[in-house]
């Protein structure tokens, strides 16, 4: 059963916006392989747990689709920090980016209920946020957190 779950899971995985799936595909497969994992060291029934998975992979993806539709150019747009019109150097230009790129997933791992992996994603987004903040003050003094 584990094996169709995971084929199952991973069909559903492809129906979601590519947007969607670039950024968060790999993290909801990790998330849901620990929870099978757990699910079978706690020997919860089989079916309990493929039914509230399945439903919650499609409720998501069904919340996706909307967003996209009625996002339009906003859509997955806080996941990128815009490079135009940026005099910033580029270290500083991709570690906003990995910033934005921890808090989604940070979002992701809290609206998933998995918040030990929430919490490890607060901790590097506060080192980030501290390194970033080094890396803005040797530029030219205290600079404003904020992208391009």
């Amino acid at each position: 059963m584990q094996r169709h779950m995971q084929q199952a899971y991973r069909a559903i995985l492809r129906c979601y916006p590519a947007e969607h799936r670039a950024i968060f595909g790999q993290e909801i497969l990790r998330t849901f392989e620990q929870a099978a994992s757990e699910n079978r060291r706690r020997g919860t029934a089989a079916l309990c747990f493929a039914l509230a998975e399945l439903t919650g992979l499609v409720t998501g993806l069904c919340k996706e689709w909307i967003a996209k539709w009625t996002g339009g150019d906003q859509y997955m747009r806080a996941c990128h920090v815009p490079e135009e019109n940026c005099d910033l150097p580029s270290e500083v230009v991709e570690m906003q980016k990995h910033l934005q790129l921890l808090l989604r997933r940070m979002e992701f791992a809290i609206a998933h209920h998995d918040f030990p992996k929430a919490r490890l994603y607060c901790e590097e987004e506060r080192a980030a946020r501290e390194h970033l903040e080094r890396l803005l003050n040797r530029r030219e003094g205290p600079q404003p957190l904020h992208p391009c």
